[in-house]
């Protein structure tokens, strides 16, 4: 489940078995042009590495708090880029089959998914194309992609991070907005007034809640517009 990000689970999941990566899956390392991460690998790990070694391409990633494997499951996207354009191959384990690497092809990365969003494994780690910069010029573009966050997402509020894709030729984000649904709160989750594909806990919500306003969202959408948003955050129910 990587960090947490885009993940949404009900009570009725809760027997779920869930699998957290620990330190041993944070490694990093740079050989012959390609940058080799383990997918329990934070994005603060990736800045970090990227800044001391003068490696540019993990950018766009920039205050995100995920790691890598649950950002290749996800193709995060941001700024123009996304994992598919990074991403050489990635390592997954597959229970009664064992370690299996898929190249960038084989990963079937489209629009926030890939083949690892429906596949029985677990990835492990991945292998990252990367080109050279210099320490300075990368920690200012870092700085600038955080910095643009900021301003136009609630960072530092209790959000899973986006609620919905795109849908094609529009924007979720503007659908909801006119819609007037900024700011609408229900009881305790409210549709972010910084960014209207945001969702903030503004107490004690429960996961019910907060589906319960995507579904709300998702009918008055579908009423005035006539287009379903389908939700980007996974729903595990």
């Amino acid at each position: 489940m990587g960090k947490g990000s885009n993940s949404l689970i009900l009570d009725s999941a809760l027997t779920i078995p869930f699998i957290k990566l620990g330190k041993a899956f944070q490694s990093i390392a740079y050989q012959n042009g390609y940058v080799y991460a383990k997918a329990g690998t934070s994005v603060p790990q990736l800045m970090a590495f990227s800044q001391k070694e003068g490696l540019s391409g993990f950018e766009f990633m920039s205050g995100v708090p995920a790691s890598l494997g649950g950002m290749i499951t996800m193709n995060f996207g941001c700024w123009d880029r996304c994992m598919k354009d990074i991403v050489e191959s990635v390592d997954v384990f597959i229970p009664k089959k064992g370690f299996v690497t898929f190249t960038n092809e084989e990963c079937n990365f489209d629009y926030r998914s890939s083949l690892f969003q429906s596949l029985n494994g677990l990835i492990i780690g991945a292998k990252l194309a990367i080109s050279h910069s210099d320490s300075k010029t990368v920690k200012g573009t870092i700085n600038r992609y955080v910095s643009e966050r900021l301003q136009k997402q609630p960072m530092r509020l209790a959000t899973f991070g986006s609620i919905f894709k795109n849908p094609p030729s529009s924007s979720a984000a503007l659908l909801i907005d006119r819609a007037g649904l900024k700011g609408y709160q229900y009881p305790r989750v409210r549709i972010s007034t910084a960014h209207a594909n945001f969702m903030e806990n503004k107490g004690k919500a429960s996961s019910k809640e907060a589906l319960d306003l995507i579904k709300y969202i998702q009918q008055d959408i579908y009423n005035r517009y006539n287009i379903t948003l389908i939700p980007e955050v996974h729903i595990f129910q």
